[in-house]
C-alpha cells in the first residue's frame, strides 16, 4: 500500500507539470486491511528446530528464523547481527 501511496505522488506530480491528461486514480480508492498475525505454536517451533535441511545455507536460514521467533529480532536484523 505504502509503494502505491508513493507511485499517485508522482503521478499527482506528472498531471500538475501536464505530462499526464489525467490522475489514473481518481476512481481508485485506497484501503489498508489490517490484518492479525498470529505466533508459531511452541510444537511447530520444535518440529522447525529439529528439521534437517539438505544444504547448509537452508540450515543457516532455518537458525535465524529460530533465533528470531525466541528473541523477537525482526530477520532482516537477525542478518545483519
Amino acid at each position: 500500500m505504502k509503494h502505491i501511496q508513493r507511485l499517485r505522488t508522482i503521478i499527482l506530480l506528472g498531471v500538475k507539470l501536464e505530462w499526464l491528461t489525467k490522475d489514473p486514480f481518481t476512481s481508485f480508492k485506497f484501503t489498508f486491511k489490517k490484518s492479525e498475525r498470529s505466533y508459531l505454536p511452541k510444537e511447530e517451533l520444535a518440529i522447525l528446530e529439529g528439521a534437517k535441511l539438505p544444504s547448509l545455507r537452508l540450515e543457516m536460514v532455518k537458525d535465524l528464523f529460530v533465533f528470531s521467533c525466541y528473541t523477537g529480532l525482526a530477520y532482516i536484523d537477525a542478518i545483519a547481527l
